[in-house]
């Protein structure tokens, strides 16, 4: 997904449960480790992951976002004693942190990717880090071996391997390296559980989020095999034990099943095309002389209902010139004679031609000879089929020549 940072002011950003899951499971996966802890979260945003860590056990915790308006709004949702926002640059967190004493845990996700150079980061990451302290990154997997991403918040594109060697370069050999990814599968919840649907539509019903007891994963299928160069994005972990952690939302069986359905339907259409491409392509073309005849009936048929057309056309322009003269003798007449009323049979006769005339001419319209005729039109017309249509036109009318001729 591309959304940089999620908006938590009512009306800001509806309520995706997905995009809501892919944001939550990376503190879901730091709040085990948090315990008792000084915990810095670098690239706070709104603050709803501080407050995550805060509520699962956090000594304190202080966040830190470059964005002041993001800081204002974490302060003044979930600023409290020991949860405390900052604003200031990633690459320059000693200095903006100087007063602090080193934390005992350091998260910062989604965050390297926007750093024209992630060194002073990790560096400063490093200078924060108490001793036995533990550090979570994480960075989505772009797939472009750092080279410049094609979305415009970010400065360089992570591969999962390109990212580990970037951090390991400074923060030493990751004790740890996980994926992260989507997931598919059922939970059970007790009917009427709050989790099993919100009637809220902000973004903001994300924090109605809880821990859901047992959780039992089971391998991906063949097919849906996860490796590095698959996953959504890449975390790296020094000096904490972390564990696997799942972050997801109920979803309706019916709105489940639909998305399969779709699938299937459309291996099946896609099937069936390449049967009747496969087809097309295996039957044999027509003769040069049977291409002729069609051709040849075709501009006959075309021909005689054209020249019908105009014959209607014509028709059609007398009678509206009729009837046009005799409105005009009409309003002579009334201005001469203001008391006489207009006789319906000097009219009547006229619209009968009209409405003749415009029978006549719909049904020229939808004759086969002009859908043909219009047909043949737009193809000649176009700027792929045009020039090979007048290529095969001419290959024909030489063919009937040399038939002629015989």
């Amino acid at each position: 997904m591309t959304v940089e940072r999620l908006h938590l002011a009512p009306g800001a950003m509806a309520y995706d449960s997905m995009l809501a899951a892919e944001h939550v499971v990376r503190y879901a996966f730091a709040a085990g480790l948090c315990r008792g802890r000084r915990v810095l979260d670098v690239a706070c945003g709104e603050g709803y992951g501080s407050a995550m860590l805060a509520a699962a056990g956090a000594a304190q915790v202080v966040g830190v976002d470059i964005a002041e308006e993001a800081v204002a709004l974490a302060r003044a949702r979930f600023g409290r004693e020991g949860v405390a926002f900052r604003a200031g640059d990633a690459a320059d967190l000693p200095r903006l942190l100087a007063d602090q004493a080193p934390f005992d845990l350091i998260v910062s996700f989604e965050t390297i990717e926007h750093l024209t150079d992630p060194r002073p980061f990790l560096e400063g990451l490093r200078a924060l880090l108490a001793p036995g302290g533990g550090i979570l990154i994480s960075a989505p997997n772009e797939g472009q071996d750092g080279r410049a991403s094609t979305n415009p918040f970010h400065r360089h594109a992570y591969k999962p391997e390109t990212f580990r060697a970037v951090t390991e370069a400074v923060l030493g050999p990751a004790d740890g390296f996980w994926l992260g990814m989507p997931l598919q599968g059922f939970a059970i919840l007790p009917e009427g559980s709050p989790l099993c649907g919100t009637d809220r539509e902000g973004l903001d019903a994300m924090l109605d989020g809880a821990p859901a007891g047992a959780a039992h994963l089971l391998p991906a299928q063949r097919a849906h095999r996860v490796d590095a160069g698959l996953a959504s994005f890449a975390v790296a972990a020094w000096g904490v034990p972390a564990v696997a952690t799942v972050a997801a939302a109920p979803v309706a069986f019916e709105a489940w099943v639909s998305t399969w359905r779709a699938v299937e339907w459309l291996r099946a259409e896609n099937a069936r095309l390449l049967r009747e491409l496969a087809a097309a392509q295996s039957a044999a073309p027509p003769a040069p002389q049977e291409w002729a005849e069609r051709l040849a009936d075709c501009q006959r048929a075309a021909l005689l209902d054209a020249q019908r057309l105009e014959t209607a056309r014509a028709a059609l322009a007398d009678a509206r010139a009729a009837a046009a003269r005799a409105a005009a003798e009409r309003d002579a007449i009334r201005l001469r004679h203001p008391d006489r009323a207009p006789s319906p049979a000097d009219t009547s006769a006229l619209r009968a031609a009209l409405a003749a005339r415009e029978a006549e001419l719909a049904t020229i319209r939808a004759s086969r000879g002009w859908r043909v005729l219009r047909a043949y039109a737009r193809l000649y017309e176009a700027p792929l089929l045009g020039p090979p249509l007048r290529t095969l036109r001419g290959a024909a009318g030489r063919v009937v020549r040399a038939l002629r001729r015989r």
